[in-house]
């Protein structure tokens, strides 16, 4: 599969890096990647454990990735850089239940065919002949 393919297929996906700390010690240990799906231009959906539940938006200091492949010889062109504006945790929020959260974006995403919104439903509900996703 050709790489520009891979990222068309999945304009959706919004990801960032993550410091993994050791609880015991609050040590950075390493990094892992989370990532999210754009529901709008300016918003996204991220599982919460992304976030530090005591601190959400202190967590997070680097840009947040559209558009990025994950392929070092992608062309740049298509990627776009941005960072959280705000961040709502479910009220509930205890992992893994109710492991969702709302990311309102700094800027606006520019709409390109490797950066758009994913489909969600127009709320008449699944056919037979739909596809869908869960995230």
């Amino acid at each position: 599969m050709e790489e520009s393919t891979i990222v068309e297929r999945w304009p959706w996906v919004v990801s960032f890096e993550v410091e993994v700390k050791v609880e015991s010690k609050n040590k950075t240990t390493g990094t892992r990647i989370c990532t999210g799906a754009l529901i709008s231009t300016d918003f996204v959906l991220f599982p919460a454990d992304c976030f530090d539940p005591k601190n959400p938006t202190g967590s997070i200091k680097k840009p947040l990735f559209l558009g990025k492949s994950g392929n070092k010889n992608q062309d740049l062109s298509s990627q776009q850089e941005n960072f959280i504006g705000n961040i709502w945790l479910h009220p509930d929020y205890n992992f893994p239940n109710f492991n969702i959260a709302l990311v309102k974006l700094q800027n606006r995403v520019k709409v390109t065919k490797y950066v758009s919104p994913i489909c969600l439903p127009n709320g008449s509900g699944p056919t037979d002949d739909d596809v869908c996703v869960s995230l």
